[in-house]
């Protein structure tokens, strides 16, 4: 009967809104730093014919060993 009691009176303090306040301890570990935005700046921009990758491959050739 006295659990029931308690139950009771713990439930009737938390619909009256006197709940109590949750106090944290501060983190003594140390935080990940914050991620910095790169940005990379080329010397110069090369020419659209130097940045062709497809290598053509003649009839009957593959490209196993390339």
């Amino acid at each position: 009967m006295e659990r029931e009691t308690q139950k009771g009176s713990t439930q009737a303090g938390e619909k009256e809104g006197t709940a109590q306040e949750i106090h944290y301890i501060p983190n003594p570990l140390p935080l990940p730093k914050k991620h910095a935005k790169k940005e990379i700046g080329f010397d110069f921009e090369p020419d659209p014919e130097l940045l062709e990758f497809d290598v053509e491959l003649k009839e009957g050739e593959d490209d196993f060993d390339i």
